[in-house]
């Protein structure tokens, strides 16, 4: 079970992930071109569900959105150290060293930013697989039961929270019980 369809039901719209990189990359092109790319996705998601993995990557569009996010600061923090230097009117070798901590700043922030982001998506595209495999759970019960104990089984899952570990060893333990025979 390495990827899974994960149904969503989130209305398309032109403000997702795409505006954003788009608005972070070329702010009025770069916003249209992001926003309909992204409500495609969308669209494409909700009516044939969401493919999500069982290993998350760290790189995804998150990572992106930080590091666009923090190239913006940094771009305005530069702007703004610069124009302090030139106001100081410093020597040029406290200058040179402001201007080195300036950079170093601006690099760091992209980085942070980057990472941050990385991190919120791995963890979001986590949830997202663990909504897919109960949502597979409850649908193979669904067919394979009534549709009154796949809604039971769905609430228990939604209600506890160790349910779905059980249910995997409980697998585990009757596939090995299997092969002994």
């Amino acid at each position: 079970m390495s990827e899974l369809k994960l149904k969503t039901n989130a209305e398309p719209t032109i403000f997702n992930k795409e505006m954003v990189i788009g608005t972070l990359i070329a702010p009025v092109i770069g916003t249209i071109i992001g926003g309909y790319i992204g409500k495609s996705r969308m669209k494409d998601e909700m009516e044939h569900g969401k493919t999500v993995s069982e290993n998350p990557s760290f790189w995804n569009k998150d990572t992106l959105i930080g590091g666009l996010a923090g190239n913006f600061v940094a771009y305005i923090g530069v702007k703004v150290a610069l124009a302090a230097i030139t106001l100081a009117a410093l020597t040029p070798i406290p200058a040179l060293l402001a201007l080195a901590a300036v950079s170093a700043a601006a690099v760091g922030s992209i980085v942070v930013g980057a990472y941050i982001g990385g991190k919120a998506g791995e963890s979001r595209l986590k949830a997202e697989y663990e909504e897919a495999k109960k949502q597979t759970i409850v649908e193979h019960i669904g067919r394979t039961t009534s549709p009154e104990i796949a809604k039971a089984v769905e609430y228990s899952m939604e209600h506890n929270k160790e349910w779905g570990k059980q249910v995997a060893e409980d697998r585990l333990l009757a596939a090995a019980q299997e092969q002994a025979r």
